[in-house]
Formats: structure tokens, C-alpha cells, sequence
């Protein structure tokens, strides 16, 4: 799993990027937040513009600072995480 990217873009918003997602959990209760909804599964749909895949996981409890309640996990190759946001 790319942890630094999540971390860094998708955990501590210090640069007020309105763009991104961010989970509102502590940092050190991502990891097992991102296990727990890998474990889950979710629906996983194609990307051709990029080659990965979209695996959206339903947590059903808000995850995300503005009320997300869903993981949306980018995939390339065997399973290599690319990212992970919470979506609404």
C-alpha cells in the first residue's frame, strides 16, 4: 500500500487543499480503518483511462471529515493499493 501517499493527501489536510478527501480518524487509527474495509470488499469496477480499478467499500458510519461514509481503494496490478479516500 502506498501509506505515504494516503497520509500525506488523504489524513492531515495542512495544506487546505478543498480538493481532497480526509479521513477524520487519528493517524494512528488509519491503518486498521483501511484493513477493515479491505476485509470488507467492495465493488470493484475498471478504469480503462487508467488501467486500475475502483474498489468502493460501503462503512456505513462517517469515515471522511465532511460526512463520508464510503473507501474508495485505487488498485493497479496484483492488488498494489494506489490510493485510498473516503467518497461519499
Amino acid at each position: 500500500m502506498n501509506g505515504y501517499h494516503i497520509f500525506d493527501n488523504h489524513l492531515d489536510n495542512i495544506a487546505n487543499d478543498t480538493t481532497k478527501t480526509i479521513f477524520d480518524v487519528q493517524r494512528n487509527k488509519l491503518l486498521p480503518l483501511l484493513d477493515e474495509a479491505w476485509k470488507k470488499g467492495g465493488k470493484w469496477t475498471y478504469n480503462p483511462a487508467t488501467g486500475s480499478y475502483d474498489v468502493l467499500v460501503q462503512m456505513n458510519r462517517a469515515i471522511g471529515t465532511k460526512g463520508e461514509r464510503n473507501i474508495l481503494f485505487v488498485i493497479e496490478g496484483d492488488n498494489y493499493v494506489v490510493s485510498a479516500y473516503p467518497v461519499k
